[in-house]
């Protein structure tokens, strides 16, 4: 992400100092740079804040979409399988529920 055009000041140097500090401990969790980012990518294409704010707006709607399929997949796929894993356990030990 572009940071040319930003005021200098006693708040920016310190935004800047936490902000250089976070994406370098991103990285090295992550292993990715974060100004290579696709989502950084595509914000640094944003040329106002009404699609800067939009191309956070899709990325959400897009999360909770995927959260929703997640819990789909939990309830039609996982639970039941380790609910049958979890009394086929029981059943070989020959317990009594």
């Amino acid at each position: 992400m572009s940071t040319s055009n930003q005021v200098a000041g006693p708040s920016a140097d310190n935004f800047t100092a936490i902000f250089n500090a976070a994406t370098t401990k991103y990285h090295s969790v992550t292993g990715t740079r974060l100004e290579t980012h696709p989502l950084a990518t595509q914000l640094d294409t944003c040329s106002s804040p009404e699609a800067f704010s939009g191309l956070l707006q899709t990325q959400a709607q897009n999360f909770s979409k995927f959260r929703k399929a997640d819990e789909k997949l939990m309830a039609g796929w996982i639970q039941p399988s380790t609910s049958y894993i979890y009394f086929q356990k029981h059943l070989e030990k020959g317990s009594d529920w």
